[in-house]
């Protein structure tokens, strides 16, 4: 009872100076100090803003107060942008493991997510757990968080008798804004509560008519007179030495040991200013990033797609992502020098990227297969233009690649595209993108052997010196509301369309597909939500021949104690394939997951049904099965 009244008293002060969800949220200016710990007990945080009004946005869709109070503060100073979060729950439920950094996504968290540019189509997400694990990355409207992203913050953590706090210290030169007297922003939090069900606890009361999450943050004031700290260059240099011994008769000579050669590197990045940042690498060292995970290529005729991971490709790289992949930047492979411009000026973005690469890769499409080949050096040149077209996210832009080899394996490959979203309103939107190709192919032979026969347009698939051009388009018509969703797709790749700088496996196809779903959503009871969907396409040649045609049912459910299942099956695929047919095929695929409690979860999924055996050319039956046990002690 001390503990409640005590927590009261507290509280009281806070009512009276809280936040309207739905008003502006200004942040004042502090001339105090703050030491990023979780004790929240600086005297500076009474002069702070204070948001306490919470929704619960998931599992629930009608928004209703959250069942226990968060108080969220912020202010800044010159430097830095300061938040703090108290949460006042029961501890022994608390959830919170110690892991590494942004896999703390299963634990309690708080979020924070700020878009500096106010234009509804980019946002920071900066959070912690309560044993402060730090969680980052960015989120862009339409797209899937991108948790790869990485920011240099400070934060702390603290597991108290009421609940948990969170404190952040965001230092300015870790973002990017406009450079303008007072800052517009956009900015709401987040507060994940994993119990029965994942609780989603939001500041900002969630519309669900209305697809755009970004759009419907509050508005910051009160930031002024900031300025990205002019930092000193940031320089990073690597030095790798390497040796090699070979055993003979089992014995190694003791004059082999030593140094054969040293590699140095190093990557220069330097803040022009808060909205502009320009890198440089020469022969940079990337093993010392993640290692790509493993893929199984058996039975797949198309090359391989791997994320992008290293540092310097990074920043930025919401820019280039566009609907038909014209830039995958790992088609830079082995970069000697590359530079690297990002720059945002008002409702204008402008990226640059460009590179001389000593082991280029060269993926070439086809209508059933790609190849892959070894191409040498080449010097990549990336440049991307984007137009904000007022709020709501939409936007314009432009995209131009250049990739050019030089000695005996000399060729070219360009492009130039347009992309556009435009919402509607709040439910629908028009997506679109239409590209052009210019391809000057080696005229060396040797590099891909057997592909003489190999046709496309009247065209050989050998390097044998070929000039051709291609082109590819892709619009969807798309609604998102609170009960249901569609989506009307038209996608076509010409059999002469190579995107040299991008990710294109597959051309000579045009696609129609539709896809609908519907969201049925339950309160009080055992299940959460039920969402059914149905998607069917068809898909053809040039020589308008049918490729397949085929429709497809998926069923996703969520139950309470955190359970999630879900079950799609293949209602038929009629596919052709190297000049045979085959009908009827279908296919059944089932997985369910559950969070036992705070250390356990477990994971189920299977497959079941029939597919194309590819290299046998006959139709084959296909099994899956996999378990997945995760214990975090």
């Amino acid at each position: 009872m001390k503990k409640l009244c005590s927590l009261l008293m507290y509280m009281l002060p806070l009512l009276a100076s809280a936040q309207n969800p739905l008003a502006d949220l200004n942040i004042p200016r502090t001339s105090g100090t703050i030491i990023a710990d979780g004790d929240l007990n600086e005297p500076a945080w009474q002069d702070a803003s204070i948001t306490d009004q919470f929704f619960e946005i998931s599992p629930s869709v009608e928004n209703p107060k959250s069942p226990v109070p968060i108080v969220v503060k912020t202010m800044y100073n010159q430097d830095f942008l300061y938040v703090s979060m108290q949460i006042t729950d029961n501890p022994a439920d608390i959830r919170a493991n110690l892991s590494n950094r942004d896999t703390g996504f299963s634990d309690d968290f708080g979020m924070i997510m700020v878009d500096t540019y106010n234009t509804q189509a980019f946002a920071y997400l900066i959070g912690a757990t309560p044993k402060n694990v730090q969680l980052d990355g960015r989120k862009t409207t339409g797209g899937q968080d991108d948790i790869g992203f990485n920011l240099l913050f400070e934060s702390g953590a603290k597991i108290t008798d009421t609940g948990y706090n969170l404190e952040f210290k965001i230092p300015f030169s870790s973002l990017r804004f406009p450079e303008a007297k007072n800052q517009k922003w956009r900015m709401s939090f987040v507060i994940i509560r994993p119990r029965d069900n994942r609780y989603q606890l939001s500041s900002t009361p969630l519309d669900r008519n209305n697809s755009c999450f970004l759009c419907q943050w509050p508005n910051v004031t009160g930031i002024s007179d900031i300025k990205s700290p002019r930092l000193p260059i940031e320089i990073v240099p690597a030095l790798v030495g390497s040796h090699q011994s070979v055993r003979e008769n089992n014995a190694l000579n003791p004059d082999d040991f030593g140094i054969d050669s040293f590699d140095p590197s190093v990557t220069i990045k330097y803040p022009l200013n808060s909205s502009a940042t320009a890198e440089l690498t020469v022969n940079p060292d990337f093993s010392q990033i993640e290692a790509d995970g493993g893929q199984i290529s058996i039975n797949n005729t198309f090359a391989l797609f791997f994320q992008e991971r290293r540092p310097f490709f990074q920043e930025g790289a919401e820019l280039f992502n566009t609907w038909i992949d014209q830039v995958y930047t790992r088609s830079i492979n082995n970069p000697l020098v590359a530079g690297k411009f990002i720059g945002r000026y008002g409702n204008t973005s402008v990226g640059y990227i460009g590179g001389y690469d000593e082991n280029s890769p060269i993926v070439v499409p086809f209508e059933e297969f790609s190849r892959t080949y070894q191409g040498g050096k080449s010097f990549s040149n990336i440049l991307r233009l984007r137009q904000s077209l007022g709020k709501q996210g939409s936007y314009i832009g432009t995209l131009i690649t250049d990739r050019r080899f030089r000695g005996t394996n000399a060729a070219t490959g360009s492009s130039v595209g347009i992309d556009a979203l435009i919402r509607l309103n709040q439910s629908y939107q028009i997506e679109a993108q239409v590209v052009g190709s210019h391809t000057q192919e080696a005229n060396n032979p040797s590099l891909s052997p057997g592909m003489a026969g190999v046709m496309f347009d009247g065209h050989t698939g050998a390097f044998d010196g070929e000039d051709f051009k291609g082109y590819g388009a892709y619009i969807s018509f798309e609604r998102n509301s609170k009960t249901s969703w569609f989506d009307v797709d038209y996608n076509v790749a010409s059999p002469t369309l190579r995107l040299d700088n991008g990710s294109l496996f597959q051309n000579g196809r045009r696609k129609n597909s539709v896809s609908a779903g519907y969201n049925f959503n339950f309160t009080n009871k055992g299940i959460n939500g039920l969402s059914p969907m149905i998607n069917v396409a068809l898909e053809r040649d040039f020589d308008n021949t049918v490729k397949d045609i085929y429709a497809y049912h998926g069923l996703n459910a969520s139950f309470k104690n955190q359970t999630n299942a879900r079950l799609g099956l293949l209602l038929f695929s009629n596919e052709k394939y190297r000049n045979v047919q085959f009908n009827g095929m279908q296919r059944l695929e089932a997985g369910v997951e559950r969070q036992i409690n705070k250390k356990l979860t477990v994971g189920l999924n299977g497959s079941y049904g029939e597919s194309i055996f590819r290299s046998g050319l006959r139709l084959g039956k296909t099994k899956g099965a996999s378990v997945g046990i995760e214990y975090r002690p």
